[in-house]
């Protein structure tokens, strides 16, 4: 089975949609061949209603520098620059090295995490999945950013930025019920925390190798939230999208149980089932203080959102390249 943007969206408990599908996969909802998951979602007039946001032509970049931290996060490479002079010395090219894709602001492609029994995205070999079928597609959808900074505050619960402090359901709901912003079908949801405006000002050289940070609560329910949400995609200003590290929140029983049954893995941590089985994209470390800055100001929560992932072919991820436009 297959669907149009013009059919119903599944919920949670209805998937999967193909018998051959694991449990609670998007698996065949697109088609046996679909290697752009939740983008799907962002259908020609979804995006032709979102550009109607765009009044005051205000642009925000959601980029960090490609040299976001000396030493990036996770272990990855530092990204090398340096400048060829060719042409006689009448031109400069840009030569980098050791370029991770992910050492800064990025998108989470479907070929970067795999789910530990059922595998790619799509039961696909990791082989034909690509960033590049995102690129050649690109991104243009309704943004909508979440401020669970401001909310937080306002709930005297202040986000605790040096610790794995967790956003639940509940808080996401909230802060968009406290904004008076609908989410709707196609939208991509941008979570902004102030986590990355915070470590840029308190270690501008690097977080230690084990470091803590903010995000969504891994589980069951916040999976389920999300899809029923039927977003394109969810970002975030902070490393992981969900709190980190994996399993901050689990008890010893559950650890146990995840190695005993790999299902219980959501409660630790959830990417294997939103990337893998959900095909939900995942956007990390998005500059989003600016943005959020703007959106208090003028008393408007939506956007138009333009990325164009970079096109290679074979890629598990790239930088986002994204735009929010009001």
């Amino acid at each position: 089975m297959s669907m149009s943007h013009h059919e119903r969206i599944p919920a949670y408990d209805e998937l999967p949609v193909c018998r051959t599908a694991p449990p609670r996969s998007s698996w065949g909802l697109w088609g046996a061949d679909d290697q752009l998951g939740c983008l799907n979602l962002l259908a020609p007039h979804r995006i032709a209603d979102a550009a109607k946001l765009v009044t005051r032509g205000n642009v925000f970049s959601l980029n960090a520098s490609l040299n976001l931290f000396d030493a990036p996060l996770f272990g990855r490479p530092p990204l090398e620059h340096h400048i060829d002079v060719i042409n006689k010395g009448r031109s400069r090219d840009d030569v980098l090295s050791s370029f991770n894709t992910q050492c800064s602001s990025q998108w989470d492609g479907l070929r970067h995490v795999r789910h530990s029994t059922y595998g790619f995205y799509n039961g696909m070999p990791e082989t034909r999945l690509s960033i590049s079928s995102w690129a050649e597609r690109g991104i243009g959808a309704r943004g909508v950013l979440l401020d669970l900074e401001t909310y937080r505050a306002r709930q005297d619960r202040p986000l605790r930025y040096e610790t794995s402090d967790p956003i639940g359901v509940e808080d996401l709901a909230g802060a968009a019920s406290d904004a008076g912003v609908e989410i709707r079908t196609g939208d991509v949801l941008v979570v902004h925390t102030g986590w990355l405006a915070w470590a840029l000002r308190t270690s501008p050289a690097g977080l230690p190798v084990r470091f803590r940070a903010p995000g969504l609560r891994p589980g069951r329910d916040m999976i389920e939230h999300l899809w029923n949400l039927h977003i394109a995609a969810i970002a975030s200003d902070t490393p992981a999208v969900e709190a980190w590290p994996p399993g901050a929140f689990t008890t010893p029983e559950q650890r146990r149980a995840t190695r005993d049954d790999p299902a219980a893995e959501v409660d630790t941590f959830m990417h294997g089932e939103l990337i893998a089985l959900l095909g939900l994209p995942i956007g990390e470390l998005w500059h989003t203080s600016g943005l959020a800055a703007a959106c208090r100001q003028a008393g408007r929560w939506e956007f138009l959102l333009a990325s164009a992932p970079i096109n290679l072919p074979g890629g598990a991820a790239s930088p986002s390249n994204a735009l929010a436009i009001l």
